[in-house]
């Protein structure tokens, strides 16, 4: 009976070694998966930092170097081809900058910015352009894609919108989408009425969306004009003189 429970005694302090040598792989494996997962979150977080040193430097190329760049060389005799470059380079970034934004709001407001500025430098017949009409179009166009899927009501923003938005129609008057041109002019001018209406008269919000505003009434009685119903231009004109009026009695911009 002796020699039994002896017996049992050392299968039972066998077992326990077992399982005291299973506890220390099974600690050893999680000691390991540990130091493993805080390697993997180091990587990520250099990876991380590289990749947002890399949109930083993309943005600074794509917002400021560009169209530095061509306001520098855009008045040089030859100059076309470079300025040909410049448009395109920006738009290989700015389309690279809207995938990585990741919905960064600040960020998709200064691409739609940029996009603006290249609609001007393609073909806006109001600005130095290389005549690509069609370019401008497009870059217009994803200007105010991208604007319409920002919530932001703030004047700043909406006088962005109607710039765009009157940018836009000069460029189909250059077309000759008259029609097109005339129901992007209406929907600034709209959009301009409607945030200018919320706004105290005398604040640096109400000043600058009224200069919107103004630009997107010129821009129709010029469609007017284009058309050859002066009777018709007289209205936005007029409209045009009143928000100048009210601006002068105003004083200066506040902004300034």
């Amino acid at each position: 009976l002796a020699e039994k429970e002896r017996a049992l005694a050392v299968q039972s302090q066998l077992r326990a070694e077992a399982s005291q040598r299973n506890a220390e792989l099974q600690a050893a494996e999680a000691e390991r998966q540990r130091h493993e997962a805080d390697m993997q979150r180091s990587l990520a977080e250099t990876e991380r930092q590289l990749a947002d040193q890399h949109f930083e430097q993309v943005r600074q190329l794509a917002g400021k170097f560009l169209l530095d760049f061509h306001s520098a060389i855009a008045t040089l005799p030859g100059s076309t081809p470079a300025r040909k470059m410049v448009v395109q380079t920006g738009l290989t970034y700015y389309d690279m900058l809207v995938r990585e934004a990741g919905g960064n709001r600040e960020v998709l407001e200064e691409v739609a910015r940029g996009y603006d500025s290249l609609g001007d430098v393609q073909g806006n017949p109001y600005f130095p352009n290389l005549g690509d009409l069609p370019g401008a179009v497009a870059s217009y166009k994803r200007a105010l894609a991208i604007r319409s899927g920002i919530s932001d009501s703030s004047p700043a923003f909406t006088r962005e919108r109607v710039q765009g938005q009157v940018k836009l129609s000069q460029v189909l008057v250059a077309q000759n989408d008259f029609k097109t041109a005339a129901q992007v002019n209406l929907a600034a001018i709209a959009l301009g009425e409607k945030t200018l209406a919320g706004l105290p008269a005398a604040g640096a919000g109400a000043y600058g969306t009224r200069s919107a505003l103004s630009n997107a009434y010129s821009a129709y009685g010029d469609l007017k004009i284009r058309l050859g119903v002066h009777n018709q231009a007289e209205a936005p004109y007029l409209k045009l003189l009143a928000l100048a009026n009210l601006s002068a009695q105003m004083g200066v911009n506040p902004q300034q």
